[in-house]
């Protein structure tokens, strides 16, 4: 995948967890499977705030909604949290990499002493 790709699918998700609603509704989700009424009664937001909220959510892959008769339950999708998770992989690695050169250096400055 290109570079410009995924930086744009990392600026989605970052965007989709940067609401505070979005993160309950995801938090809710963690526990169960809900509809929209029952994340607008368990969080105390209006249905339609909840879907918009929803919509955001699915479009940056971190939600799925599955058709059951009249109802759409709304799961979490761990894609979107597997694409993120991939993304900031890269940012710990070289972390890592630059703090085990500081500690060696530092390491060595002790043993000079």
């Amino acid at each position: 995948m290109e570079i410009a790709a995924v930086g744009n699918e990392a600026s989605d998700s970052f965007a989709a967890l940067a609401d505070p609603v979005r993160l309950r509704i995801l938090d809710r989700l963690r526990a169960s499977d809900a509809t929209v009424s029952d994340l607008a009664a368990d969080l105390g937001v209006a249905m339609p705030s909840v879907s918009k909220h929803l919509n955001v959510l699915q479009r940056a892959g971190f939600v799925v909604r599955h058709a059951e008769a009249q109802r759409r339950r709304c799961s979490l999708d761990p894609e979107g949290f597997s694409r993120l998770a991939e993304w900031t992989r890269h940012y710990e690695l070289m972390w890592a990499g630059r703090l085990s050169r500081l500690e060696a250096v530092l390491g060595d400055g002790e043993r000079d002493q």
